[in-house]
């Protein structure tokens, strides 16, 4: 009951714009049914003959605008929502060069099902539990690099994908196991900060997904180091 009133809470602020927007919208269609229709053009054509108009006639045309223009705004609100993209996301995690290089690059892939391109497509990190600063991993928000190097949003054409490069892993000559570039400072990769994680050792990524004209998502990545094995990350099943 505890997780079903939080996912309540967290989706409260996206529930309120949606139902400004809708209110927005009707107004607009409101006001547009009541000033540019046909039969607006006729109260008028009668105010300029002189000829009363009944006070029940020109009340129902107000009033029956309203499921009118009710219907026509949750029209364009539908239309809207469903010609959004729609993005999905898992984790890659690959060597980062063929051959004997030992080191793993873990990347978020977001994959656009369509139907229109994503656009200004980002990835971010937001927050690490447990929350206590561990070495460099206190730097949030950080804003991933995608596929080309940039942080300022990419555009992921229907039916392909992009990646976000989390982080890379290795063994150190001593056998440690090091993290490099979860928090990179946002500056070039020769600039990646690194830290050992120790054996048993689990951390648990929030990150959002976003974009101009996209539903954003809160994903969570666990992060783990396995003994006898390399880091490994997933995504939190939910």
């Amino acid at each position: 009951m505890r997780s079903s009133w939080g996912d309540v809470a967290s989706s409260m602020p996206a529930i309120t714009s949606e139902i400004l927007h809708y209110l927005n919208a009707l107004r607009r269609k409101w006001v547009g049914f009541v000033t540019g229709s046909t039969v607006t053009a006729f109260f008028e054509w009668l105010a300029f003959r002189g000829t009363p108009i009944p006070e029940v006639l020109w009340k129902a045309f107000l009033f029956g605008g309203i499921p009118v223009a009710g219907f026509l705004a949750w029209r364009e609100q539908y239309r809207t929502l469903t010609s959004k993209p729609r993005l999905r996301i898992r984790v890659s995690s690959q060597p980062d060069f063929p051959g004997d290089d030992p080191r793993t690059a873990h990347r978020l892939i977001v994959h656009n099902d369509g139907p229109g391109a994503a656009e200004t497509v980002r990835v971010s990190i937001v927050g690490r539990e447990p929350a206590e600063p561990v070495g460099a991993y206190d730097n949030f928000p950080y804003h991933v690099r995608d596929g080309g190097g940039g942080i300022a949003g990419c555009t992921i054409n229907p039916g392909t994908e992009d990646f976000f490069q989390l982080a890379k892993s290795w063994r150190s000559g001593d056998q440690r196991r090091i993290v490099e570039g979860l928090n990179g400072i946002e500056e070039p990769p020769d600039r990646y900060r690194r830290v050992a994680m120790p054996d048993g050792a689990q951390w648990r990524l929030r990150l959002i997904v976003s974009g101009s004209n996209v539903d954003t998502q809160q994903v969570a990545v666990l992060v783990r180091a396995v003994e006898n094995k390399q880091i490994i990350m997933c995504m939190e099943r939910t």
